[in-house]
């Protein structure tokens, strides 16, 4: 294969997902390309809410990419697509399971769903069955520990999730669960709105603990493989510093510049130091 779809895969993280085009920038180079058509694939699936207009087009977008993963492991032809290709090579290099990359787009249905998750429960299966599983398939591109790459990306998808508030309520979206939600004497609307923001430092802080639990299970970055696989868990913690310093108010969270970002990532990488 030419290197067109790996460096394809590597703009549209760099123009899209640029944390995680910096863990692959990071990542050892031999693994470089499996990172990028990896990443690029839950981009792909990710964005879906946001190009289509109605939830039957999403639908069907998704269940072009189960096609398209079904034609991989039956052996079929693959398709012409800057993605599936590199993402069809990194999976017979690395015996990606075929359920943990379907597990991932079944997830994003729920967010062709008008309504946010209905519990914590719900709102905890949805990171586990999207950060989580990224996590993991991230680590056997890397040959890092399975658990502890889960837990790092996990804990960057609820810090993102609560940082991203104010950016998703703006396209009328809010994650956070119903029965966390109520619990605090907001509704969807209040957040989705800005208002009675008085009331949000307790749920945010609440939901915050979840990040904070699965940090607590990474021992630390022993190698060069459990690095990268780590290096979301640096970024959640930069996030959930950020939410602590605006008073657990998202609404009030100042934007932090690329570089610190970079630069933070290029320390943990140095240092091995979370």
């Amino acid at each position: 294969m030419s290197d067109a779809p790996h460096d394809f895969c590597l703009g549209e993280l760099k123009a899209h997902d640029h944390p995680r085009f910096l863990v692959a920038l990071l990542a050892p180079s031999e693994h470089r390309d499996g990172l990028s058509a990896l990443f690029a694939f839950n981009l792909e699936i990710a964005k879906t809410r946001s190009v289509v207009r109605e939830a039957m087009m999403g639908q069907i977008r998704l269940q072009w990419w189960r096609d398209a993963l079904a034609e991989i492991y039956e052996g079929r032809e693959v398709r012409k697509h800057q993605v599936v290709q590199p993402l069809a090579e990194a999976i017979s290099r690395y015996s990606l399971p075929r359920q943990r990359l379907d597990k991932m787009i079944d997830a994003r249905e729920a967010d062709l769903e008008p309504h946010p998750p209905g519990t914590q429960d719900g709102f905890e299966s949805y990171v586990s069955d999207t950060a989580g599983e990224l996590g993991e398939l991230t680590a056997l591109i890397l040959g890092a520990d399975p658990l502890e790459s889960r837990a790092a990306a996990e804990a960057y998808g609820f810090a993102g999730l609560l940082v991203a508030i104010p950016h998703r309520a703006m396209a009328g979206r809010i994650d956070l669960p119903l029965d966390r939600i109520a619990q605090s004497g907001l509704t969807a609307r209040d957040i989705r709105d800005g208002i009675r923001q008085e009331l949000l430092p307790p749920l945010i802080e609440g939901l915050a603990k979840l990040a904070h639990d699965r940090l607590s299970l990474i021992r630390g970055m022993t190698n060069r493989r459990s690095k990268a696989a780590l290096l979301p868990a640096l970024l959640a913690k930069r996030e959930v510093a950020r939410l602590e310093k605006a008073g657990w108010n998202p609404f009030k969270v100042v934007p932090s510049p690329y570089f610190s970002v970079l630069l933070r990532m290029i320390f943990g990488v140095i240092s091995g130091r979370l």
